[in-house]
């Protein structure tokens, strides 16, 4: 090998080499430099990517991992893997001469380049290099641009030409693969390459359009017109760091501070350091264009170079140069002891010197320390004024597609300037955007590469804990932090750094590839995770769908919709629900073809969602929605003929609610019955626990509050915390609330002790549970049972609160409750017919009217109460007369003593027979020892021997 010549490493080995080491390729920088190995970040990249380097690079790399220079070039390593990690986009040349002088001319010419392969096709030589930059071994072995090495190869035989030996140089970007270390171009690459040819016009240098918008800084080009091939260029010459490309707008501000600066370093005769850093793409060498053409203009001399091109020749070339302003690109890539060496070089010189540099974040900090800057910039995103200034020098675009392409670049002016120059309105990337991308992402490794088809496909950032599980290990985030593919967001988590990037990676993959990511992700994290959460369900959701498993999307989207009822978004829920439905018919009909779920799962899913559905349908239409039966009905239908017991159970429960609603205490009774023979039967505590809630809540309202207190003692003892997210699901409620309430009103009727207790501990849990509905039972609760011990600024302060929740969840049951206990409280405080108005409206708007029955003999007690004390005596006599009726029909006579003692007070208002109506109250069998008392104390004021004044 020449010493000066150029080789292809093996970047599998040396990238294991230096994971091996634990070093991040700037740490390796800094590692070779302390061995006096000069190596820099930029070489690194470049080996690491399959790009060639010197043989200087190579034995030094060899020399730090003490290994045999030759087990470090890419021949020395094995198969598919490596062919894998260096396929890669490459700029390709055809050069079209009939003349075999010119034919020999080149043949002997283009070796200089370092050519990755070279091949003729009959007239056509096929050439493929690196994209920017290239060995010239007629000027040392120094890096030159690989666009202006193969132009000054046309020139030189431009000269040689006649009219006689046309010719032409077509070039353009491609993908080249690489098998048993040998690049090659796939066969239909090929044909697709040579096949426009005889279109291209003679003795120029034509370049793609994609080319064109990746090198406009740097050469001039003009526009060919061949309308059968899209947009082709030529290449008129080297623009020079001088030569402004276009406007450069957003930047004037920073413009305006670097030059202040410059002159006052002038003035002062102190030399001075600027630092500006920024992501890629935000316009840093646009930056230094401006800056080198305004400087220029001052007659101040200007040295410019690019690190990334000039490799380890830059600071000889700076340390020989005579200038008054030097400016750098790509600091980033150099190591800290080159900019030591730069700083005490300018701390030496007689020059008087402002050096401006530019670098990505990472690297920052050496520069910053060594220089302490003068002047430190930030490139942000460009403003939205700066980027509709850009867009209107683009006429052929909408303003509103102009809107789009804007909020797409996320501010960054290079996307903004290629996705402006893609002519295509249909939303892809244009071609050139995608090679300027995908200079990111092509030379990454195996394992780099599938982290961002992870993250791409995900869509969401990833721990990196989970990315490890996912992938089997970590990827080399430093590598992929330092080409600003992936950043870190929140606590050890990564996510693409652009969404552009990410559409790149999802672009590149096959839409088989794509849905088996999906459903790897969706079937890790649902593993993993406890879907607590609306975006997390979503998420899932999207995955499965993503994948092609209805019956999985079918699950997530469901949970989706419990969570969208936990937080009082009905409406969201019900919608969610109707597109379950749909993909559940969707599953039952991919059955045959999957393996992974069966269509007895499908039917269970169906039961579950029927529930769901209920679940939305008793808030948002009411129990005694006649659609809401029909439902139940359905479920009990469904549930009888695929066997399915538990949720019978639960089926039951909503027939049992439907009938206690419509005051059918008989059919009631038989419901909660029959729930609980069904879960003593399957020995099932959860729906136990319902029918025993249900036959407690039936018991009271049938005025047996003994035997409420007995079931609902019963049934708290069948809970278990495993219950209660099955429960908040299918039922649709904690199912310790009603069970509770119902004890704490039995147990306040019988006078039982602690009943502070009781509603002190349903309170704090259902605050802490956080289910708005649950909530909602146990608020109903503290202000029923305050208004039983006739405490009405208690009772006033729950109904208070139940109220406002009600009202924004959108729960008409508790609205009337609510208005029930607050209009009766607030008349006791303050009596005012406004409140009497309260009660009477509550019911009459949001119970009567959505035929809640069961409520009606609490409201006549509670308005008979009031319209009492207010004097209203014949209409209270009409209503408890009602009330009294309706109660003996029913058999729901919880409140029939109180009925009667309010017929009572009505004859002692008016001087009648009242002692007959307080011994029916008192002797009737569901006078409890509470109402009792109460009515004995009532029946002693009354019949004392103060005046009534009738009216």
């Amino acid at each position: 090998m020449d010493k000066d010549g150029k080789q292809i490493l093996n970047s599998y080995l040396l990238k294991q080499l230096r994971r091996q080491h634990g070093l991040s390729q700037e740490a390796l920088a800094d590692a070779c430099e302390r061995k006096s190995l000069r190596v820099s970040i930029a070489t690194i990249k470049r080996a690491e990517t399959a790009k060639a380097v010197t043989y200087r690079t190579l034995r030094n790399l060899a020399e730090f991992y003490a290994v045999p220079a030759n087990d470090l070039i890419m021949e020395g390593a094995g198969g598919n893997i490596l062919a894998r990690e260096q396929d890669r986009f490459c700029l390709l040349v055809v050069i079209k001469t009939p003349d075999l002088l010119q034919r020999q001319y080149i043949q002997a010419n283009i070796e200089r380049y370092q050519p990755l392969f070279k091949e003729y096709h009959g007239n056509n030589l096929v050439a493929a290099f690196n994209r920017f930059t290239t060995s010239n071994q007629a000027n040392d072995g120094k890096p030159s641009h690989t666009l202006y090495s193969l132009n000054q190869l046309y020139s030189e035989l431009k000269q040689q030409s006649s009219i006689l030996s046309p010719f032409f140089f077509m070039v353009t970007l491609a993908p080249v693969v690489c098998q048993n270390g040998q690049y090659q171009l796939e066969s239909n690459q090929l044909a697709m390459l040579l096949q426009p040819l005889q279109l291209i016009p003679q003795n120029q240098f034509v370049l793609c359009d994609a080319m064109r918008a990746l090198y406009e800084h740097k050469f001039h080009f003009s526009e060919l017109d061949l309308p059968d091939m899209g947009r082709w260029w030529c290449l008129e010459g080297w623009v020079g760091y001088s030569t402004q490309r276009s406007p450069l707008c957003g930047r004037e501000r920073e413009l305006e501070q670097v030059m202040t600066q410059i002159r006052k370093s002038r003035q002062s005769m102190v030399s001075s350091s600027v630092w500006i850093q920024g992501d890629s793409g935000l316009g840093k060498t646009h930056l230094l264009d401006e800056l080198s053409r305004r400087t220029a203009a001052q007659s101040w001399r200007v040295y410019r170079t690019d690190i990334e091109q000039a490799e380890m020749y830059w600071l000889d070339e700076i340390f020989t140069c005579e200038a008054d302003v030097i400016v750098i690109d790509n600091l980033h890539l150099a190591v800290q002891s080159e900019i030591a060496q730069l700083r005490q070089w300018q701390q030496s010189t007689d020059q008087l010197l402002t050096i401006i540099v530019t670098a990505e974040p990472p690297r920052s900090e050496m520069f910053i320390e060594a220089f302490s800057p003068d002047l430190q910039l930030d490139l942000l995103p460009l403003s939205y004024e700066a980027c509709r200034e850009i867009a209107q020098a683009y006429p052929q675009h909408s303003s509103q597609h102009q809107e789009l392409l804007i909020t797409r670049s996320g501010g960054n002016p290079l996307y903004l300037m290629l996705l402006l120059n893609h002519n295509d309105s249909g939303g892809t990337l244009p071609h050139s955007l995608r090679l300027v991308l995908q200079d990111h992402i092509d030379n990454l490794g195996r394992i780099e590469q599938a982290a961002l088809r992870l993250l791409a496909v995900s869509g969401q950032p990833c721990s990196l804990e989970n990315l490890q599980a996912l992938l089997g290990s970590l990827p080399d985030l430093p590598l992929l932090y330092q080409l600003q593919v992936l950043v870190v967001v929140g606590v050890d988590q990564v996510v693409i750094a652009h969404e552009m990037i990410r559409e790149v990676v999802l672009q590149s993959l096959p839409d088989e590839l794509v849905s088996a990511i999906h459903l790897q992700l969706g079937q890790y994290f649902e593993k993993i995770n406890v879907i607590s959460d609306l975006q997390q369900s979503e998420w899932l959701y999207q995955q499965f769908l993503a994948a092609g498993n209805p019956f999985k999307a079918t699950f997530h989207l469901c949970h989706k919709a419990n969570l969208m009822l936990n937080n009082g978004d009905y409406t969201g829920a019900e919608n969610s629900l109707e597109q379950a439905k749909a993909l559940l018919v969707e599953a039952k009909q991919q059955v045959a073809d999957k393996t992974d779920y069966t269509l007895t799962q499908c039917v269970d899913l169906e039961l579950d969602l029927m529930f769901y559905l209920a679940n939305v349908y008793k808030i948002r239409y009411g129990w005694y929605s006649p659609s809401l039966a029909m439902h139940y009905n359905k479920i009990i239908e469904k549930c009888d003929l695929t066997n399915s017991n538990h949720r019978k159970v639960n089926g039951l429960f909503g027939l049992w609610t439907i009938a206690l609603t419509q005051l059918d205490i008989t059919k009631a009774k038989f419901f909660a019955e029959k729930a609980l023979e069904v879960s003593e039967s399957l020995d099932d505590d959860t729906g136990r626990m319902l029918a025993l809630t249900a036959l407690g809540n039936t018991c009271f309202w049938a005025g047996e509050p003994t035997q409420t207190y007995s079931y609902t003692q019963r049934a708290l003892d069948c809970y278990s915390d495993e219950l209660l997210e099955s429960d908040l699901m299918l039922a649709g409620q904690d199912p310790r609330m009603l069970a509770w309430c119902f004890l704490l009103l039995s147990a306040s009727q019988l006078e039982k002790p602690d009943t502070d207790v009781i509603l002190e501990q349903m309170m704090a849990v259902s605050r802490e549970v956080g289910h708005p509905f649950s909530l909602a039972i146990a608020l109903q609760a503290g202000a029923w049972y305050h208004w039983q011990a006739r405490n009405p600024a208690q009772s006033l302060y729950y109904a208070n609160e139940l109220a406002d929740i009600s009202q924004v969840h959108g729960f008409p049951f508790y609205t009337g409750v609510a208005a029930l206990f607050s209009g009766w409280a607030e008349y006791q405080l303050s009596p005012s017919a406004a409140h009497i108005d309260t009660v009477a409206n509550g019911y009459q708007r949001w119970l009567s009217s959505a035929g809640f029955k069961l409520t009606h003999s609490l409201y006549a007690v509670l308005l008979a109460q009031v319209l009492v004390a207010d004097g209203q005596y014949e209409l209270a006599r009409k209503l408890v007369e009602d009330a009294i009726r309706e109660a003996l029909e029913s058999g729901a006579e919880c409140y029939l003593p109180d009925l009667y003692s309010a017929m009572a007070q009505l004859e002692d208002a008016l001087a009648g027979n009242s002692q007959y109506w307080y011994e029916k109250a008192l002797t009737h069998r569901a006078c409890s020892p509470q109402q009792e008392a109460l009515i004995r104390t009532m029946q002693r004021i009354r019949q004392s021997p103060a005046p009534i004044n009738s009216r």
